[in-house]
């Protein structure tokens, strides 16, 4: 991607700006001692470019600023972008965007014209992310597992001060402290794209496995349910066929040979057929016996009371038949006494006896009636009671558990257990059977793409062993002061993200190469390496553009290193650094370094004059990013405050 920055906007009123102006294909030096503010001019390029997350220094630059701008051509297109300063470590939502230079009395004011998140996606655009590449890992639960912005490869274009001689870093991911590079496993997919590495295609393919996958668990685990449906619903069917046999050995039905709804018809058929009252019957009849027996003791009563009443009856007319027969002696000794001799009482006494049965006689004597039931009557009676007998007898058999049967009852029992079950177990199988799984069109999908991902995989080794490591070791061999590592090999760990020496026979390599010069020389290898490699093969989202922080770094910080050979090792540095330039220039190419130093600018002028460096300020004495003046103004309206 042609990347490449026009000028640096500081706006601190409407009438006072600071602008740093930079050429492309130039090595562009932002020169001065420390404590100036020119390492804060990537931060600001960050923030123009949507930082949600400024790294602007607040005291004094931020503090005295009110808008930043920068004019940045990408691909041909030119922009031109002022954005209002963070407050309380929050970035602006105030951005104007425009597609021409800004004028020269321009100050940004109004109603911006555009969002950060929108201004975003043209850069993204612009970059070629289309949304496959936006969201390369897809979505899950409709959130993106992954999302690149052009922001997310900006960690290929900035050697800063705090990583430029660091043993571990050497992609400064956490200036930026957003989403897209925040772990180890993002960072790796942006290298891939940088190397070339098609990282969505291997998603892909890798999502193709994971969908047959999950193709055959399922096919495998609906074949399991459907298997362990089938075996239990044929356990229990079994169970169900034997108690049916046991049960009922009499009708000759087969009951192996029913399936489904038959065989649930016949368990309900035999449980209603075999299966004793149930007690609503039982209590029902006991209601009804209740009821016959009460009217049977009626009429058994009105039977017996009429029997009694015939026999009383014909009691009674036999005593009139004796009393008759009793008068007769009475009548004989009343004929026959006299001619015997009777005293006067023994006449008197059988006066009164004969009166006395006379009378008796005459009151017992029986009138015509009629029979009191008659025998049509009590004959109907008597068919009533043996009917009700009968009625009551058939009431009374209720179906028991005698001993004999007490085997058929637990198998009812069972039976009657087995129903609900073998309906659910019934309902559980599925209505369809399962397919079985088809290996052969599994084996021709998953071998092809394996074969992608192995090619993908083996090309991610090839290009950084065979091909990214020669760009970064080219760079090297061109290093004149090497102190002990002359003969050594540059290896990029991407498993550690880092850069590092071997001795070119083992495969180990060094774990560590003492001071901080050493590692320096690694960073500034790595980074032109990388963009030599991109010059070559090219990756549109990485922009042909490098910051650069003070290779001087390890000289002026360390006052207790050797110092023999400081100057030789950053005029080395230099020299590697225009060289890279001068060739790319040489091929046509364009690119553009910003190189913030604090050594003397006749490191790269006079004798030791480089053809690519120029410097665009020069902040000695009092002169600063935020100029004096400001810095007074902005105290005194503080203080007046």
């Amino acid at each position: 991607m042609n990347f490449h920055i026009e000028k640096i906007y500081l706006w601190f009123s409407p009438e006072h700006k600071r602008c740093i102006t930079f050429e492309n294909n130039k090595v562009n030096v932002i020169r001065g001692n420390s404590s100036r503010g020119k390492s804060n001019l990537f931060a600001i390029m960050d923030y123009c470019l949507m930082s949600d997350k400024p790294n602007i220094v607040e005291p004094i630059i931020n503090e005295c600023t009110e808008a930043y701008g920068l004019e940045f051509t990408v691909n041909d297109t030119f922009y031109a972008v002022s954005r209002m300063k963070p407050e309380a470590g929050t970035a602006s939502q105030c951005v104007w965007v425009q597609n021409e230079p800004f004028a020269e009395d321009y100050y940004p004011s109004g109603t911006s014209n555009i969002k950060p998140s929108d201004f975003r996606r043209q850069l993204d655009i612009k970059s070629g992310l289309t949304e496959e590449y936006i969201y390369p890992w897809g979505m899950d639960k409709g959130e993106p597992n992954l999302v690149v912005s052009f922001r997310s490869f900006l960690m290929f274009n900035a050697l800063t001060e705090n990583i430029i001689s660091s043993q571990y870093e050497f992609l400064n991911y956490k200036f930026f402290e957003d989403e897209y590079v925040e772990s180890k496993d993002k960072r790796a997919y942006l290298m891939d794209v940088l190397l070339g590495i098609d990282n969505v295609e291997e998603r892909k393919q890798k999502e193709v496995i994971a969908t047959l996958d999950k193709a055959k668990r399922s096919t495998q685990l609906k074949i399991s349910k459907y298997n362990k449906s089938l075996q239990k619903y044929n356990q229990c069917r079994n169970e169900v066929v034997k108690l049916l046999g046991d049960i009922d050995k009499t009708s000759g039905i087969d009951y192996s040979k029913l399936e489904g709804g038959d065989l649930l018809e016949s368990i309900k058929d035999i449980l209603r057929k075999y299966t004793p009252h149930q007690d609503k019957e039982i209590e029902k009849n006991a209601n009804k016996i209740s009821d016959l027996s009460t009217e049977l003791y009626k009429k058994k009563m009105l039977l017996f009371n009429i029997k009694r009443a015939q026999a009383e009856y014909s009691k009674y007319m036999e005593e009139m038949s004796t009393i008759n027969e009793s008068l007769k002696p009475v009548e004989y000794l009343s004929q026959h006494l006299p001619k015997y001799g009777v005293t006067i009482w023994g006449q008197h006494i059988l006066d009164e006896l004969k009166t006395s049965l006379s009378k008796l006689c005459a009151k017992k004597i029986p009138k015509e009636t009629a029979s009191i039931v008659s025998d049509r009557n009590v004959e109907n009676l008597e068919q009533e009671i043996w009917e009700y007998e009968n009625l009551l007898k058939a009431l009374s058999e209720v179906k028991l558990k005698p001993v004999e049967q007490s085997s058929l009852y637990v198998a009812l029992g069972q039976l009657k257990s087995l129903l609900p079950l073998l309906t659910d177990l019934q309902t559980q199988i599925p209505a369809n059977v399962p397919s079985d799984y088809d290996y052969a069109n599994d084996k021709q999908i998953r071998n092809h793409a394996n074969m992608i991902l192995s090619e993908i995989e083996t090309r991610r080794g090839s290009v950084v062993r065979g091909v990214f490591d020669k760009y970064i070791q080219n760079v090297y061999d061109t290093l004149s002061v090497k102190d002990n590592f002359e003969n050594c090999k540059t290896r990029f760990n991407r498993d550690k993200e880092r850069l590092e020496l071997s001795d070119g026979k083992s495969i180990l390599n060094y774990s560590n190469i003492g001071s901080q010069s050493n590692y320096m020389y690694l960073h500034i290898c790595f980074f032109l390496g990388m963009h030599n490699f991109l010059l070559d093969n090219p990756c549109e989202q990485v922009g042909n553009f490098l910051f650069i922080d003070q290779p001087s770094v390890p000289y002026y910080e360390n006052s207790d290193e050797d110092k023999s050979n400081d100057k030789a090792k950053l005029l080395d540095v230099f020299k590697v650094i225009n060289t890279f330039m001068e060739e790319r220039i040489k091929k046509g190419k364009e690119f553009q370094i910003i190189l913030i130093e604090h050594a003397e600018e006749s490191y790269w002028t006079g004798e030791n004059a480089l053809s690519t460096f120029d410097t665009r300020v020069n902040f000695d004495g009092d002169e600063a990013l935020v100029p004096q003046e400001v810095i007074r103004k902005y105290r005194n309206e503080n203080q007046n405050k």
